[in-house]
């Protein structure tokens, strides 16, 4: 019985994404008080917003399959590019803000951390 029970923790931890199988990462509450220093910074107020800090990486690439089948401007397009760049070959976190009301339209703002140094790596603003 221990061992099926021990078997089912480890098995469970692994599957998580903040499991000590991610030893040297930064926390997922280190993670959270890094995003809102920044997304404070970058001008967004912490009460109209809800914050996934878990699903962050999940919703940036559908949000990227879905840009990816909408014509974008040129400029948009650089901006894309420009981020993916920065977190090509990095191990990151990505946290998803959005606002809390559902008749808001835009403002939703991905802030990309570096997983090992806590550094900013980019963020990118919706309209």
């Amino acid at each position: 019985m221990k061992k099926k029970l021990g078997l089912s923790l480890v098995l469970l931890l692994g599957c998580c994404p903040w499991s000590v199988a991610n030893a040297g990462e930064i926390s997922k509450e280190k993670l959270g008080e890094l995003v809102s220093v920044e997304a404070v910074r970058l001008g967004y107020n912490l009460e109209e917003m809800e914050i996934d800090l878990d699903g962050g990486e999940r919703r940036w690439n559908e949000y990227q399959l879905f840009l990816a089948g909408h014509e974008m401007k040129e400029d948009s397009e650089r901006y894309l590019d420009s981020i993916r760049s920065r977190l090509a070959g990095k191990k990151y976190r990505a946290a998803y803000f959005h606002p809390k009301d559902p008749l808001t339209l835009g403002g939703d703002l991905f802030i990309f951390i570096d997983a090992f140094t806590g550094d900013v790596l980019a963020n990118f603003r919706g309209k």
